[in-house]
């Protein structure tokens, strides 16, 4: 039972954008995702046609973090300087303060 109105209309907001959008959404990044990387499309399609979906698992993790489902998610902050370094000539700096 509602106390009010608003709360109810509040509620129905958060199920329409959390089943809908969200969805949606979702599905459309991960398949520019997939498109974008031929290496990794290939990869993706070999282990579907042998049934393993951890490539699948996989891009869909790395879409959700790339592109969170809900526009009222969680703002990430870098709380210091990282410097990645994959051991080859190209490394890269995220700066304290950058939002993720």
């Amino acid at each position: 039972e509602y106390e009010s109105d608003e709360q109810r209309v509040r509620d129905l907001m958060v199920f329409f954008a959390g089943g809908f959008d969200s969805v949606g959404h979702t599905l459309a990044w991960i398949l520019w995702e997939v498109a974008s990387a031929p290496t990794q499309q290939k990869k993706l399609r070999a282990d579907l046609l042998k049934s393993n979906t951890e490539s699948l698992n996989m891009a869909i993790r790395e879409t959700l973090r790339l592109h969170y489902p809900f526009a009222l998610g969680f703002i990430r902050e870098i709380q210091s300087d990282i410097n990645l370094d994959d051991g080859t000539t190209t490394t890269m700096l995220l700066p304290s303060k950058s939002i993720c």
